[in-house]
């Protein structure tokens, strides 16, 4: 299919979801809601893993986060929605939620468990006041409000935090 607009709408939140949301006290935010929609120039669709081939140029988007790359695959879940997308070739990513960017060479983005993993050479996340890290391997997670720093194998991480004066 050529000029592709794919909408993957995430599943329908039952009641006994709701409930234990309650129990744990960590409500569904309105972006775990909002469907993952894919925009390529070609995709190609595969029943026998329920995979979704992009390529020619990738955006996908979901609430306020918005990733963009080269090409991107996304394994689509049984009762609706994305379990998993794959971006790679020079990604890009912003989240206007909590006001986070990120570059990576490859990203996996997990929706239904608010996760994501870049990987790069290295891959870098900035936070809305300067603040970054860099790493072989960031993982966000808890919906984007923390991110786990691996270093290359024999490489190193990077911090930079800004500081204000008192």
């Amino acid at each position: 299919v050529q000029n592709v607009r794919a909408v993957m709408s995430p599943p329908k939140e039952k009641d006994k979801d709701k409930e234990k949301d309650k129990e744990k006290g960590s409500p569904t935010s309105a972006q775990d809601k909002a469907a993952s929609v894919i925009l390529a120039k070609r995709m190609l669709y595969r029943e026998t893993d329920r995979s979704a081939r992009f390529e020619g140029g990738v955006t996908v988007t979901r609430g306020g986060w918005h990733a963009t790359g080269g090409e991107s695959t996304a394994w689509l879940a049984k009762d609706q929605g994305a379990d998993c997308v794959e971006i790679t070739g020079d990604v890009k990513m912003a989240d206007r939620t909590i006001g986070r960017s990120a570059t990576a060479e490859k990203a996996l983005d997990y929706p239904k468990q608010g996760k994501t993993v870049l990987w790069g050479s290295p891959a870098r996340v900035v936070d809305a006041t300067g603040n970054q890290v860099a790493g072989g391997i960031l993982t966000i997670t808890d919906r984007g409000r923390s991110v786990q720093i691996t270093a290359p194998e024999g490489g190193k991480t990077e911090t930079i935090h800004r500081t204000e004066k008192n």
